[in-house]
Protein backbone atom coordinates (compact mmCIF):
# COMPACT_ATOMS: atom_id res chain seq x y z
CA UNK A 1 0.00 0.00 0.00
CA UNK A 2 2.86 2.23 0.87
CA UNK A 3 4.59 2.02 -2.71
CA UNK A 4 1.16 2.44 -4.16
CA UNK A 5 0.35 5.88 -2.65
CA UNK A 6 4.12 6.57 -3.47
CA UNK A 7 3.90 5.79 -7.16
CA UNK A 8 0.27 7.67 -7.42
CA UNK A 9 1.88 10.96 -5.71
CA UNK A 10 4.97 10.94 -7.97
CA UNK A 11 2.81 10.36 -10.66
CA UNK A 12 -0.02 13.32 -10.29
CA UNK A 13 3.47 15.48 -9.24
CA UNK A 14 4.81 14.59 -12.64
CA UNK A 15 1.81 15.93 -14.65
CA UNK A 16 2.11 19.40 -12.49
CA UNK A 17 -1.73 18.61 -11.53
CA UNK A 18 -1.22 20.99 -8.54
CA UNK A 19 0.16 23.94 -10.77
CA UNK A 20 -1.98 27.25 -10.11
CA UNK A 21 -2.57 30.33 -11.08
CA UNK A 22 -1.65 32.72 -7.86
CA UNK A 23 -2.01 36.00 -9.41
CA UNK A 24 -3.47 37.72 -12.81
CA UNK A 25 -4.35 40.84 -14.22
CA UNK A 26 -5.25 43.06 -16.97
CA UNK A 27 -2.61 46.14 -17.13
CA UNK A 28 -1.45 48.44 -19.40
CA UNK A 29 2.65 47.41 -18.85
CA UNK A 30 4.37 45.79 -16.68
CA UNK A 31 7.70 47.41 -14.83
CA UNK A 32 9.90 45.51 -12.72
CA UNK A 33 7.97 42.24 -13.48
CA UNK A 34 4.86 43.93 -11.54
CA UNK A 35 1.91 45.52 -13.72
CA UNK A 36 1.78 48.71 -13.62
CA UNK A 37 -2.38 49.61 -13.22
CA UNK A 38 -5.20 47.89 -13.35
CA UNK A 39 -7.31 48.12 -16.38
CA UNK A 40 -10.59 45.84 -14.72
CA UNK A 41 -13.01 44.11 -16.89
CA UNK A 42 -13.68 47.08 -19.36
CA UNK A 43 -11.14 48.97 -21.00
CA UNK A 44 -12.13 51.89 -24.06
CA UNK A 45 -9.75 53.91 -26.32
CA UNK A 46 -10.84 56.44 -28.90
CA UNK A 47 -11.56 55.21 -32.24
CA UNK A 48 -8.12 56.42 -33.98
CA UNK A 49 -5.92 54.80 -31.36
CA UNK A 50 -4.13 51.71 -31.10
CA UNK A 51 -3.51 50.41 -27.57
CA UNK A 52 -1.91 47.94 -26.02
CA UNK A 53 -3.24 45.55 -22.68
CA UNK A 54 -0.78 42.93 -20.88
CA UNK A 55 -1.41 40.28 -19.31
CA UNK A 56 0.06 39.53 -16.20
CA UNK A 57 0.04 35.86 -14.74
CA UNK A 58 2.20 34.97 -11.49
CA UNK A 59 2.14 31.21 -11.75
CA UNK A 60 3.36 28.55 -8.82
CA UNK A 61 3.82 25.57 -8.31
CA UNK A 62 5.07 24.96 -11.70
CA UNK A 63 8.79 24.37 -13.27
CA UNK A 64 10.53 24.11 -16.07
CA UNK A 65 7.44 23.57 -18.49
CA UNK A 66 5.63 25.92 -21.13
CA UNK A 67 2.08 27.86 -20.61
CA UNK A 68 0.12 29.44 -23.34
CA UNK A 69 -1.76 32.74 -23.51
CA UNK A 70 -4.76 32.21 -25.49
CA UNK A 71 -6.24 35.31 -26.66
CA UNK A 72 -10.11 35.05 -27.87
CA UNK A 73 -12.33 37.84 -28.99
CA UNK A 74 -16.18 36.93 -28.86
CA UNK A 75 -15.41 33.27 -28.46
CA UNK A 76 -12.55 33.22 -31.40
CA UNK A 77 -9.06 32.61 -31.09
CA UNK A 78 -7.21 35.78 -32.05
CA UNK A 79 -3.37 34.71 -30.47
CA UNK A 80 -2.09 32.07 -28.39
CA UNK A 81 1.37 33.04 -26.96
CA UNK A 82 3.88 30.06 -25.25
CA UNK A 83 5.86 31.48 -22.22
CA UNK A 84 8.27 29.63 -20.44
CA UNK A 85 8.07 28.91 -16.41
CA UNK A 86 11.73 28.78 -15.25
CA UNK A 87 10.96 28.16 -11.07
CA UNK A 88 7.90 27.62 -8.76
CA UNK A 89 6.48 30.83 -8.37
CA UNK A 90 7.04 32.39 -11.82
CA UNK A 91 5.94 35.91 -12.96
CA UNK A 92 5.02 36.47 -16.87
CA UNK A 93 3.06 38.20 -19.26
CA UNK A 94 1.96 38.39 -22.51
CA UNK A 95 0.24 41.71 -24.65
CA UNK A 96 -2.13 41.96 -27.51
CA UNK A 97 -2.41 45.49 -29.63
CA UNK A 98 -6.36 46.43 -29.92
CA UNK A 99 -7.96 48.87 -32.22
CA UNK A 100 -11.45 49.73 -33.38
CA UNK A 101 -11.50 47.02 -35.10
CA UNK A 102 -11.18 44.51 -32.18
CA UNK A 103 -14.05 45.76 -30.26
CA UNK A 104 -16.34 43.29 -28.78
CA UNK A 105 -16.12 40.72 -25.63
CA UNK A 106 -12.28 39.40 -24.89
CA UNK A 107 -10.93 36.68 -23.02
CA UNK A 108 -7.72 35.31 -21.72
CA UNK A 109 -7.16 32.02 -21.01
CA UNK A 110 -4.10 30.35 -19.31
CA UNK A 111 -3.38 26.90 -20.57
CA UNK A 112 -1.01 24.13 -19.46
CA UNK A 113 -1.05 20.36 -21.24
CA UNK A 114 -3.87 21.58 -23.10
CA UNK A 115 -6.16 22.40 -20.02
CA UNK A 116 -7.32 25.82 -18.63
CA UNK A 117 -5.72 26.91 -15.34
CA UNK A 118 -7.82 30.28 -15.59
CA UNK A 119 -9.61 32.86 -17.59
CA UNK A 120 -9.66 36.24 -17.84
CA UNK A 121 -12.89 38.64 -18.83
CA UNK A 122 -12.76 41.81 -20.26
CA UNK A 123 -14.57 44.30 -23.19
CA UNK A 124 -13.10 46.31 -25.42
CA UNK A 125 -15.07 49.27 -26.61
CA UNK A 126 -13.97 52.80 -28.89
CA UNK A 127 -15.11 55.77 -28.13
CA UNK A 128 -15.30 58.96 -30.56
Amino acid sequence: MMRTSFFVLFLLSSFNVFASVERSQLTSAVESKEPIDDLGAFVTASRSEIITVTFFTQIVDLNDAVIEHVWLLNGKEQARVELNIGSFNWRTYSSKRLNYLLEGDWQVQVVHNQQVLHQYDFTFQTVD
